[in-house]
């Protein structure tokens, strides 16, 4: 090969280099660009706000506001928020130590929740917490995390008011005092449980709703009849609205994933879809209570959840 040859070649060659090097660039340049808007996108104030949710991002804080429903006790309410802004040091405590009161017998046992702080107001439609934490938003997974912990508890607190509501309009407004220990079981159970069914959703792993469901009633039959407060109180309302709770309460859950889906995709899917899935199964849900009480052995839920849990298998 000529030397004039040999220095073509060479250029060729520096030349094809220098192509793809700039192709390299260009590739790594559009991929950052797309990542900061995807942040910018993020941090611009109010993510997402759907029928009274809403996910909103400034700075290190992100706010979620969840609506209670109309009617609700704003002095109830107040002591709630007192309670969770005041019990412990940071409030992923207290959502711990909620869902350890409300075991059930799922796969993988009691989840655990990672460490942050945040702070619980009231305002005239419901409930807002803010988060503050130096995590960036770029770390999709502790974020999302963080919200599904905090969001369920919050909705845990809107599911207690709707069965409150419900139940004590059903009886003419007596048995008020029983109704919110009963309303407290059934939405304690029902938010640990959804936060368990939307993790593993998000996780990628299969739901079997109508298994769950089963499980989930027979937490709620032990804890409801040994508290007293399934004859003449819940039992005929949920006979008689507990397919349209269990509507709601799914449709709150799919108006959840659909505010937080923007800024964390991932998760908003997953509360959607199982939201979808309770809207599903909602129309079973009063039969499969009520045989889950049936089903009690012998004190008719004289003995704990664990024990009921263990009679359905």
């Amino acid at each position: 090969m000529t030397r004039a040859a040999e220095a073509a070649e060479t250029t060729q060659s520096t030349t094809a280099q220098a192509t793809a090097a700039q192709g390299a660039l260009g590739t790594l340049s559009s991929q950052m660009t797309q990542t900061a808007a995807g942040i910018d996108d993020i941090a611009k104030a109010v993510v997402s706000s759907v029928a009274g949710f809403s996910v909103a991002v400034s700075g290190d804080q992100v706010t979620l506001s969840t609506p209670l429903p109309e009617g609700f006790d704003r002095g109830q309410a107040k002591s709630w928020v007192a309670d969770a802004n005041g019990r412990n040091p940071q409030l992923s405590d207290t959502i711990q130590e909620h869902l350890n009161a409300y075991p059930l017998d799922l796969p993988g046992g009691t989840p655990q929740v990672h460490d942050f702080d945040g702070t619980f107001s009231l305002t005239d439609k419901g409930l807002k917490l803010t988060i503050t934490s130096g995590e960036a938003l770029t770390k999709p997974t502790w974020w999302q995390s963080t919200l599904l912990a905090a969001g369920f508890y919050a909705l845990g607190l809107a599911f207690r008011t709707a069965c409150m509501l419900g139940v004590i309009a059903s009886t003419g407004g007596v048995a008020s005092v029983l109704a919110k220990t009963a309303c407290a079981s059934i939405a304690g159970f029902l938010g640990a449980f959804l936060f368990r069914l939307v993790s593993f959703k998000l996780d990628g792993k299969k739901l079997d709703a109508d298994a769950w469901g089963d499980i989930l009633c027979v937490a709620l039959a032990g804890a409801l009849v040994s508290s007293g407060a399934w004859e003449g109180l819940v039992g005929p309302w949920v006979a008689n609205s507990g397919q349209a709770f269990m509507n709601r309460v799914g449709t709150w859950l799919t108006q959840l994933g659909a505010a937080i889906a923007r800024g964390w995709g991932q998760a908003g899917e997953a509360a959607t879809a199982v939201g979808e899935a309770i809207r599903d199964w909602a129309a079973e849900f009063p039969a499969a209570l009520r045989n889950a009480v049936d089903r009690l052995p012998g004190g008719a839920g004289a003995g704990s959840v664990d024990g009921a849990a263990t009679a359905l298998r």
